[in-house]
């Protein structure tokens, strides 16, 4: 998972804003700096700490093709995030969902 969460090389330029905000200005400058926006559609309210089966049941309800799920890895939240992922992937696996790059899943949807 440390591996996944910093890679080494960064080849993708993708902000996220927070929040979801944005406005004119900002797209103006991402584009400026080569950086795409990407919103998620998958918000499990994971800092405000809810307890990890709110967590888990909020993905659970809310899962869908193509969604993008959002969760936040700072130093306090890490143990939460790493958690809330050891129980979402197995069980989006056993529901038939995969896993890809952000690059390949917006490529797909042109």
């Amino acid at each position: 998972m440390e591996r996944a969460a910093a890679p080494q090389t960064l080849r993708w330029r993708w902000c996220r804003p927070g929040r979801g905000w944005f406005h004119a200005a900002m797209l103006g400058w991402l584009a400026e700096r080569g950086y795409r926006l990407v919103l998620g559609s998958i918000f499990p309210w994971d800092t405000y700490q809810p307890p990890l089966w709110f967590v888990q049941a909020f993905v659970r309800l809310n899962v869908h093709p193509g969604g993008i799920l959002v969760l936040h890895d700072t130093p306090e939240l890490s143990p939460r995030t790493q958690a809330s992922l050891r129980w979402i992937v197995p069980a989006l696996r056993r529901r038939g969902y995969s896993f890809v790059p952000l690059a390949e899943l917006l490529e797909a949807a042109g």
